[in-house]
């Protein structure tokens, strides 16, 4: 495109850039002796390998993972890349909330997931303590925050302390209604007795503040005759709280989130048509189990994990700012590429050991 490529020639090696400040920076650094030889959470990773592979990824990213190491391997079809991260500190990152987990150990949630998902995660929440405190600290999470909130926010928590299962999983996916141009969000809680969770939701809410600086509770639409299946399960509005935003990254300013109990689940979205779409979805077995694309998908995952999340990077790349931090920025400032691919992450976690897995689907 017209651009001049900067170089930089040693005896040992030549360096590569569009921009040459950072040919600049490399040439410092290698006269000053000051590189990540001197870190000692990189030296342990970089390790002499014991298989070949295609290509070697050192990376990290901020807040989420310390340094992580990927071994890559092509065919015509996919980009695998299978990663190990050895290095653990006191901080409160996405990895080591993850650490503490146990791993989820019955295999993925097509047969929940509406077929017309496109972004989709699971993780294990057995420390719910690790996972909140990791949540609470992201700025999102405190857009709007108040003393009201976060009382609010500490009675949902012991609520889930008491009655949620060990694993949270939420999807975005496209409503029958074409009219709709925002994707429907659902959360998915397993619960130990859905009765008891129940009746436990009735009561808080029944004793809830009234909130006098409140706009008119939304109104809860339940009989849409597109989703007549949904009609029987009772919708619930929560006061406001940061719940769901913290667990699923999705801001909405009111901060209002709906509830339904479903198949021994809490479901939560941020309106009352997602969790009527969802129903109906999966009660007519309109689902992602068995699809082509999501079987291929989960072949080259482990059954057993900490964390897995698939996304269809075409129409993930479309979706408004609310939903953007689900997925790191890096794949937005690449979008040119990687809108050509579907996306599965999976985190596995053994004995303090990290090992992340990347697989892109080529979608062409």
């Amino acid at each position: 495109d017209g651009d001049f490529l900067a170089c930089y020639l040693t005896s040992g090696f030549m360096v590569l850039s569009f921009q040459k400040k950072l040919i600049e920076e490399v040439i410092d650094t290698y006269k000053k002796g000051d590189s990540l030889a001197d870190d000692p959470a990189f030296m342990q990773i970089n390790a002499p390998k014991k298989s070949r592979a295609v290509a070697t990824i050192y990376t990290r990213v901020n807040g989420m993972i310390g340094w992580a190491e990927f071994d890559m391997k092509f065919n015509e079809d996919a980009i695998y890349c299978s990663g190990i991260s050895h290095g653990s500190d006191s901080t409160q990152t996405f990895i080591n909330a993850l650490r503490v987990q146990q791993p989820v150990e019955d295999g993925f949630s097509g047969a929940l997931l509406p077929s017309s998902t496109f972004f989709y995660d699971r993780w294990a929440m057995s420390d719910r303590h690790s996972w909140f405190g990791f949540t609470a600290s992201q700025e999102y999470a405190k857009a709007t925050y108040s003393d009201y909130i976060k009382q609010r926010d500490e009675e949902w928590i012991a609520y889930l302390n008491e009655h949620a299962g060990e694993s949270v999983m939420s999807c975005l996916f496209q409503s029958k209604d074409t009219l709709d141009k925002l994707p429907c969000a659902v959360m998915c809680i397993p619960l130990k007795d859905e009765l008891a969770a129940e009746r436990r939701l009735q009561s808080l809410l029944y004793s809830t503040p009234k909130e006098e600086d409140a706009p008119l509770m939304p109104k809860v639409v339940s009989n849409n005759s597109l989703y007549p299946k949904a009609r029987k399960f009772p919708k619930y509005v929560l006061p406001r709280n940061t719940l769901l935003t913290q667990l699923t990254g999705i801001t909405e300013s009111a901060l209002y989130t709906f509830a339904c109990f479903y198949r021994g689940s809490l479901l939560l979205a941020p309106d009352a048509l997602s969790l009527s779409a969802y129903i109906e979805a999966v009660e007519s077995g309109d689902v992602l189990d068995g699809t082509p694309v999501y079987e291929e998908g989960i072949g080259s995952l482990s059954p057993i994990y900490n964390f897995v999340m698939m996304v269809d990077m075409e129409m993930m790349l479309s979706q408004p700012e609310t939903y953007v931090r689900l997925i790191p920025n890096f794949f937005f400032r690449q979008s040119n590429f990687f809108r050509h691919f579907m996306l599965a992450v999976q985190f596995t976690c053994t004995e303090g050991v990290v090992y992340p897995n990347i697989v892109l689907l080529y979608k062409g």
